[in-house]
């Protein structure tokens, strides 16, 4: 078949294939063409015709602008990733000494509500445990244990949205549209946290903080049992 008999659409394709890999393996072709590099014009929305270095100056200016944007999320990301740390450890020091349930509840509630944006933290016991005084209402453990089961299953977290039932049985403050819900390691209380945010808490969240928060509160409330019934 002739060059005639092809259409001219293929005849470019063709043809720009074979000119990207004549200047993919001569990349000395605009240096000794250096005239040639200055007269080629591009086409451009907003200035009509502009030449290729023009062209390649303001790709690298719009290449760093967006490093630039990422390096600063990354930053502010950092930043904020270690003001939170820096307030996990402070609250690891303020539970230490706790020497009630109800005393490293008020601690987790007093440094962790406004750090994390959260309007509501409650502590739940999954068993009738007698050091254990409920503050608002009743304690319903069937359904406290129900809700383990169904929502965490063999998992010591669970993050996301609940049902209305469960989230009355949770959490007093109705406005929560997410929630982290953490067993310790004895399975003998329910930790659980919860945001207005419909999206502060989901599946993709980190757990190393939290992780470091379950093993800390687990060690800190045995010591208190084992201290109340020495």
């Amino acid at each position: 078949m002739s060059n005639e008999d092809v259409p001219v659409a293929e005849q470019v394709a063709l043809d720009e294939v074979q000119v990207r890999a004549y200047l993919e393996a001569h990349p000395q072709f605009f240096e000794n063409q250096a005239d040639f590099l200055a007269g080629v014009q591009l086409n451009h929305s907003q200035r009509g015709s502009i030449s290729l270095v023009d062209r390649q100056l303001e790709k690298l200016r719009e290449q760093n602008m967006q490093l630039r944007e990422e390096i600063t999320e990354l930053m502010g990301i950092a930043k904020h990733n270690e003001t939170i740390y820096r307030n996990f450890c402070t609250l690891y020091l303020a539970l230490l000494p706790c020497t009630s349930i109800n005393e490293v509840q008020q601690k987790i509630q007093h440094t962790l509500t406004e750090l994390l944006d959260l309007n509501a933290i409650t502590m739940w016991p999954l068993s009738g445990q007698q050091d254990w005084v409920p503050r608002r209402k009743p304690v319903d453990h069937k359904a406290l244990s129900e809700l383990v089961r169904h929502r965490l299953g063999d998992e010591p977290f669970y993050f996301g949205r609940l049902s209305e039932q469960d989230r009355a049985l949770v959490f007093d403050e109705e406005n929560v549209q997410s929630a982290a819900l953490m067993t310790l390691e004895d399975e003998s209380i329910l930790l659980a946290f919860g945001s207005q945010d419909s999206t502060h808490f989901n599946p993709n969240l980190d757990v190393l903080l939290l992780n470091q928060l379950r093993t800390l509160v687990s060690s800190v409330l045995r010591q208190i049992r084992e201290r109340r019934h020495a």
